[in-house]
This record gives C-alpha cells, sequence and structure tokens, in this order.
C-alpha cells in the first residue's frame, strides 16, 4: 500500500541582492584615494603615501578587503545578513580610521582633503550594508 506524498516544500525566500554594488563603490573608492597624498607634509605627503604606517593604512587595507570580499560575495553569494554585517564593520573601520588619520595625521604633517572623501567612501559602504540588511529583512516577512 502506498502512502500520499509529503507535500512539497516551499522554494526558498528570494532576497534582492541590493546594496553590494554602493558598498563595493565605497571601498572602491577608498582603494583608489590610497594613491593620493593623505596629509600635506611629511610621510604620507607623497603618492601610495596611504600605504605608510598610520591611521590611513587601517583605512585602505579595509577597503582593499571590503572591496575584495564584495567581489567575491557577488560571484559566490552567502547569507546576506553576514555580508551585510561585513560591509557594515569594515565601512565603520575605514570612516573611522580616515576620521583619525585626518584630525591625528603623522608627525610634522597636516591632513589633506583626501581622509574627508575616505569618510564617504565608507559611509558609502555603510549605506550599502544597510540597504541589503533592510532587503533581507524585509525578505524575511
Amino acid at each position: 500500500m502506498l502512502e500520499n506524498a509529503p507535500p512539497p516544500s516551499p522554494p526558498p525566500l528570494a532576497v534582492e541582492r541590493r546594496g553590494d554594488w554602493l558598498a563595493i563603490a565605497g571601498f572602491g573608492l577608498v582603494t583608489v584615494l590610497s594613491i593620493f597624498p593623505w596629509s600635506r607634509f611629511g610621510d604620507s605627503s607623497h603618492l601610495f603615501g596611504a600605504w605608510s604606517l598610520h591611521w590611513s593604512l587601517v583605512a585602505t587595507v579595509a577597503a582593499v578587503v571590503g572591496l575584495g570580499f564584495g567581489l567575491f560575495v557577488r560571484r559566490r553569494p552567502t547569507d546576506a545578513l553576514t555580508e551585510a554585517c561585513v560591509y557594515g564593520g569594515l565601512g565603520l573601520i575605514v570612516a573611522g580610521a580616515a576620521l583619525l588619520h585626518h584630525h591625528h595625521p603623522p608627525p610634522l604633517a597636516a591632513g589633506s582633503d583626501v581622509p574627508w572623501l575616505a569618510v564617504a567612501g565608507g559611509a558609502l559602504a555603510l549605506v550599502g550594508a544597510g540597504w541589503k540588511a533592510t532587503s533581507r529583512v524585509k525578505g524575511l516577512r
């Protein structure tokens, strides 16, 4: 005697992949900004000076990691909430380190305007993270 087949399980929720390109753009902006001088005098006042040992290095490394992570998850998506948390954490690190570099530049240096643009890039990544998290929460309803 055959039993009735169990009802099919509902299809998985399709979550829109919002916010990825915004976060990638923010991290990409900071990565490009690492080419330009982050201070007016001193150690980081030359091209690629952001890669010297100071707060600018923290911001640029976090941006490169965020850019790589964003491009990776575009090809191999994971949990959207995890991606949003990583984007948000790295965006906070980028913005905070850029602010610290501007307010506390290397000795005998003055901050330029480039760290402010890096703060804008970090903020762009944070907005992308927020957009991604809200699309995930809306998909759960």
